[in-house]
């Protein structure tokens, strides 16, 4: 008598949480074009509360990262003058051979 007892009780919040469901579907979504469409309303509307607290953090660190690249690539400009030495140890090695 337990296990009918526990089934009809399952089978009843069965049919509860398919009526709800079938409630949220059939719904009209805010009004508008939209309205009588049926669904679930997830618009995300966190950007009226305002802003993330990181935000400064996260431009103070952008703009370093910005500085050194640019103290990099000024340095790598000026000092290094890779292709041209390795172009002269090509020449060198071309006129010079070793045999």
């Amino acid at each position: 008598m337990q296990l009918e007892e526990k089934y009809s009780k399952i089978e009843h919040q069965n049919r509860l949480l398919l009526s709800r469901m079938s409630d949220i579907m059939t719904r009209p979504i805010g009004g508008g074009a939209a309205a009588g469409a049926g669904g679930v309303d997830n618009v995300c509307h966190a950007w009226e509360f305002g802003r993330s607290m990181n935000t400064r953090n996260r431009k103070s660190e952008e703009e370093r990262i910005a500085n050194c690249n640019e103290v990099s690539r000024s340095f790598i400009l000026t000092q290094h003058k890779f292709p041209t030495f390795f172009l002269t140890l090509f020449l060198h090695a071309f006129l010079y051979p070793v045999a």
